[in-house]
Parts: C-alpha cells; structure tokens; sequence
C-alpha cells in the first residue's frame, strides 16, 4: 500500500506542477497543447487510480481498511484502540468523509464502470453534482488530503506489522520534467532566433 500511496503521490505531484509550470513555459506548452493536456490528464488520473486501490471498498482487495482490521487487539493500550478505531471510521466500507466518498463516487462511475447516465445531460448532472454547491468527484486538495492520511496511517500501523515506518513519498528526481520543459523552451528559442537572422 505504500508503494500505491508513492505512486499516486507522485502522479499527482507531476499532474500539479506541469499545471504550475505552464506560467513559466506557456509558449512552450501551446506549441504542443494537445500532447501536455493529455499528458496531465494522464497524471491526474493515474494518482486517482492507485488511490482506489488504497481506499478500494472490498475486504479481497489490499486497502487500508484491511491493514487496519488485522492489527492485533489485545496488544493494543485503551488510547491505541481509539485512534485504531478512528482510522477505521475514515476508510470504512461506508466511510461518510466526503473526500473519501467521491474518490469511491468516481472508481464506480467513471472509472472502474462507465456510467451509462453520463451519456445524458441529466446523468452528468446527477453523477458529477454539476447543479449541486458539492461536487461529487474528488478535487486535487482532496486528492492529497487522502494521499498525505494514507502516509499517515501506514506509518502510525507499520511496527504492528514489523516494518519502517520510513516510506518512500516521492520518486528521487521528482523535478526532472523541467528538464524536458527547459529543453523545449531552449529550442524553441533557438528556432525564433535563427527565423529572424534570416528575415534580416
């Protein structure tokens, strides 16, 4: 499950700062629009994915509530038990944390089942709250909300099941897509410059 969390962490992580870079290398990004929306589409939604499986609603499944439910009791002090009991009422079945809830809202309706309601306008209406003050698909706060409470969680448990609390976040050169966006930038201007010294 830390590996899952990783994962959407750092999907996310991408999908946040190409939307931030894009005031720096907005040029850059128009001269392929079509291949960077994709491309963060991508980001977002492979985050969401991997997060589904960490908060997936089935006890056959590898999810947070699982882990949970086989910590030993009985080794477990009066004050250990109500913040157990806590952490199992977030990720429960039928949790009622709303961030939780759309991220379970989006699995079964969008992603894991195409809802046939979406192809109506009332349909999307209904399944993404587009009428409604709340909307019913999670947003990217919400997003790292439930990625940073899984992190949390895990390393709070992780010595119930003999392991280091010490769980890998983030990918060691999580910054290595400016790289590709500096190296745009660069040809981009270099293709501007060699098009004016040849007007003049």
């Amino acid at each position: 499950m830390a590996t899952q969390l990783g994962v959407a962490n750092t999907h996310l992580h991408y999908a946040l700062r190409l939307e931030e870079a894009r005031k720096n290398y907005d040029k850059s990004f128009l001269r392929a629009y079509d291949f960077w929306e994709y491309t963060k589409r991508a980001h977002l939604e492979t985050a969401t994915f991997y997060l589904c499986r960490t908060y997936d609603e089935h006890n056959c499944a590898i999810q947070l509530h699982r882990f949970l439910n086989e910590i030993p009791r009985a080794s477990l002090n009066e004050v250990q038990k109500n913040i157990l009991q806590t952490d199992m009422v977030f990720c429960c079945e039928k949790s009622k944390v709303p961030a939780v809830e759309k991220l379970r809202h989006w699995r079964n309706h969008f992603a894991a089942h195409y809802n046939y309601q979406l192809t109506t306008f009332r349909g999307r209406r209904d399944l993404t709250g587009l009428k409604s003050k709340t909307s019913k698909t999670p947003s990217l706060t919400e997003l790292q909300q439930l990625i940073d409470r899984g992190f949390e969680i895990l390393e709070r448990w992780a010595s119930f099941y003999k392991s280091s609390p010490a769980f890998q976040k983030l990918i060691k050169d999580k910054d290595d897509y400016l790289f590709v966006l500096e190296a745009i930038e660069e040809k981009r201007i270099k293709e501007k410059t060699v098009a004016r010294s040849s007007v003049n």
